[in-house]
C-alpha cells in the first residue's frame, strides 16, 4: 500500500512542479518522504547554466557557396587583394598561408562580429583586413579586439596591420 501512495506521491510532485524527487545524501534531504533514503527537494530557482547556441558558418556564407568559381572576379570578387600570385614574384607560398592564418585568426577571436567574409588588401609593407559588423554590440570589448588583433598580427608578421570595420546599417 505504501509503494502505491508513493508512486502516485512522485507522480503528483513532476505534475505539480514540487521538484525534483532524489536520494537524500545527494541532494539534502528535506521535505516529504516516501522512503527512507528517498526524499523531495524543493526546486531550482536560479540558472545553473546556458548552452551556447549560434548561428553556424555554413548558414553565414550561403550566398559565397551559391556562385561558382569560374564567377570569381565578375560578380564576386576575391577575398585577398595582392600580387603575390603573379609570374615571378618572389614568396606566394608564404603570402597564401599568411592570409588563411590571418582570416582563421580574425575568425576565430571576431566570431560573434562577423557578418561578411574576411578580405584581406595588401599594399606594400601594410595589411588591411577588411569585414562587415552588426550594428548592435558591445563596442567596449569590439574596440578591445580590434586593437588586440592590430597590435598581435603587427608583431607576428612584422608590418602594419589594419582592421578596417563597417557597420551593416
Amino acid at each position: 500500500m505504501a509503494a502505491k501512495s508513493c508512486r502516485t506521491f512522485f507522480r503528483l510532485a513532476s505534475i505539480q512542479g514540487v521538484g525534483h524527487v532524489g536520494q537524500i545524501g545527494v541532494l539534502g534531504g528535506h521535505g516529504v518522504s516516501c522512503f527512507p533514503a528517498m526524499a523531495a527537494t524543493p526546486p531550482i530557482t536560479k540558472i545553473l547554466g546556458v548552452s551556447c547556441a549560434y548561428q553556424t558558418r555554413e548558414k553565414l556564407q550561403k550566398k559565397a557557396k551559391i556562385i561558382p568559381s569560374h564567377k570569381i572576379g565578375v560578380t564576386k570578387g576575391h577575398d585577398s587583394h595582392h600580387t603575390g600570385n603573379l609570374k615571378g614574384s618572389l614568396w606566394a607560398s608564404e603570402r597564401m598561408m599568411d592570409d588563411i592564418m590571418i582570416r582563421k585568426f580574425v575568425e576565430g577571436v571576431m566570431h560573434e562580429y562577423l557578418v561578411s567574409e574576411v578580405v584581406i588588401k595588401r599594399k606594400a609593407n601594410r595589411i588591411n583586413i577588411v569585414f562587415l559588423v552588426p550594428p548592435v554590440m558591445n563596442l567596449p570589448k569590439f574596440y578591445f579586439l580590434v586593437g588586440f588583433t592590430e597590435t598581435l598580427l603587427t608583431e607576428m608578421l612584422e608590418c602594419i596591420v589594419k582592421v578596417e570595420c563597417q557597420s551593416t546599417m
